[in-house]
């Protein structure tokens, strides 16, 4: 018996994780069905149409050819005829093409409310004109369409307006942004709810990425207006985009969820000869595994390099065991609670926790005191270095907590964004950090009087909000900021 096969088809693929949420979604169901990855060029997409056809009964689109698709289709829903563009296929009983925009549905399923708010959306490309269109259906009440080339901002809003005639819709750049943000209410301001960034800016292994000019972005990140930020990225599980607005205090919300959602109502279409195409989008609480084990399916694929900065005694090695130790425990929970055994997954993640000091006294054979004394501190900085490149080269997720003075060096910055790490400060106020050190005489900074210690902490303290990417509070409980942490990654769980 041949079973029905689905697939996806782009250039080029390279790691995605279609294949994980399709084949657990149909196992989950009991139904036998395969899903592959077809990689097929821009140039080849209409010479391998008809075996397209032939061997799927229905499959996703994505990069590049959501457009190019569209003369291939018979038919087209709502959502994909406003969006001229097709991310689902359905070929049915006749033969016929029948293209769907899923990504819509998967935006809206699973994302802030928009209604009657003021809204930025960063970008003109695919992702960001099915933002723009959603948004128009979800109520919103100004959207502002960004681009640093206005042309490209104006060409897309021209065409949203062409679609919904009523809808308030401006095209920004970032002179247009700064100048309206400086406005006074009632007089121009730009002061959106959220940001929304449908460009690929932040993703891994440039992680380092913004959407929008960092200095603009922290204005916008300062105003009580901007509730939250939006980030259809999901590759890393927080961009920096994300972790600079959890930082300021907003909502944040990735795009792991959008790419579940929009894989569930892609494989409705497919199931129901396309019946469900425009049904409203639910919570689909029935099917909570996937989506809860979709970010430790993203650290499988794509290794996650936590790097925990700080003053000295301000919890970067307690804090780093804590994390992997959560990750791991919440990981084997849904692994035992999952209503089937899910495909792809490993036994154990492969993380683990690394502490800069510890591997650089197990290298020299001697404590770092004595490294400091005997050897000088420009030897143990060479040092330090050439061991954090070592740490960031291997292979498999780590968390890896640095000296106090590890990322002050912006060589050391340099290697962590190289390696697509993201950089947590942990903030604790002097006092506390000369209390919680006043237990041992081992460390070097205990050595200087008073009045050094402190202008280094306060010199230490900008570097360290200069070059990080999460700022947290961490005079609190080990449990607290723990799980304030892995709230920004989206790895979370809810207690049992």
């Amino acid at each position: 018996m041949t079973h029905p096969k689905f697939g996806l088809i782009g250039y080029p693929l390279g790691h995605s994780l279609s294949p994980f949420i399709h084949d657990n979604l149909f196992l989950q169901q009991g139904l036998d069905y395969r899903y592959d990855l077809k990689e097929i060029s821009p140039d080849k997409l209409d010479l391998a149409w008809d075996e397209l056809l032939s061997e799927f009964q229905g499959f996703n689109v994505t990069i590049p050819h959501k457009k190019a698709v569209l003369k291939h289709m018979e038919t087209l829903a709502s959502p994909a005829q406003r969006c001229q563009a097709v991310n689902t296929i359905l070929r049915d009983e006749a033969g016929q093409c029948q293209g769907y925009n899923t990504d819509v549905l998967g935006f809206m399923a699973h994302n802030f409310s928009y209604r009657d708010r003021d809204v930025l959306v960063l970008g003109t490309g695919g992702v960001a004109q099915t933002m723009v269109f959603s948004l128009i259906e979800m109520g919103a009440k100004t959207i502002y369409v960004r681009s640093r080339n206005l042309a490209k901002a104006e060409a897309l809003v021209a065409y949203a307006k062409s679609k919904a005639p009523d809808q308030d819709l401006l095209a920004v750049d970032d002179t247009i942004l700064a100048k309206g943000l400086e406005k006074a209410p009632g007089q121009g301001r730009i002061a959106p709810s959220y940001i929304l960034n449908g460009t690929p800016r932040g993703m891994w292994p440039q992680v380092e990425g913004l959407p929008l000019e960092e200095a603009l972005l922290r204005k916008f990140l300062e105003r009580p207006e901007l509730l939250g930020l939006f980030d259809a990225i999901y590759n890393p599980l927080a961009t920096r985009f994300l972790l600079l607005g959890k930082s300021y205090g907003k909502a944040v919300l990735s795009g792991l969820p959008m790419l579940f959602y929009q894989a569930y109502y892609a494989q409705e279409i497919w199931l129901t000869g396309g019946a469900k195409a425009d049904e409203a989008p639910s919570q689909l609480s029935e099917h909570p595994f996937i989506l809860d084990l979709m970010p430790y399916k993203v650290l499988e694929s794509w290794p996650m390099k936590l790097i925990l900065t700080g003053f000295m005694a301000s919890g970067k090695s307690t804090i780093g065991k804590s994390l992997v130790s959560k990750i791991k425990e919440d990981y084997q929970r849904l692994l035992q609670e999952s209503p089937v055994a899910y495909k792809g997954l490993p036994e154990d993640l492969n993380l683990r926790f690394v502490d800069l000091d510890e591997e650089i006294e197990k290298r020299e054979g001697m404590p770092i005191s004595d490294i400091f004394r005997t050897r000088g501190e420009a030897y143990f900085r060479a040092v330090e270095s050439k061991v954090l490149s070592l740490i960031l080269a291997e292979l498999g997720s780590v968390v890896l907590a640095t000296g106090g003075g590890t990322l002050v060096d912006s060589h050391n910055v340099d290697e962590v964004r190289e390696a697509g790490g993201q950089i947590i400060y942990l903030d604790v106020p002097l006092e506390e950090t000369l209390k919680r050190a006043s237990d041992t005489s081992t460390r070097p900074l205990l050595q200087e009087d008073p009045d050094a210690i402190k202008r280094r902490y306060e010199a230490r303290k900008s570097q360290y909000d200069a070059v990080s990417d999460l700022h947290v509070k961490a005079d609190r409980p080990v449990s607290e900021v723990t799980d304030k942490i892995l709230q920004s990654f989206g790895l979370v769980l809810k207690e049992a």
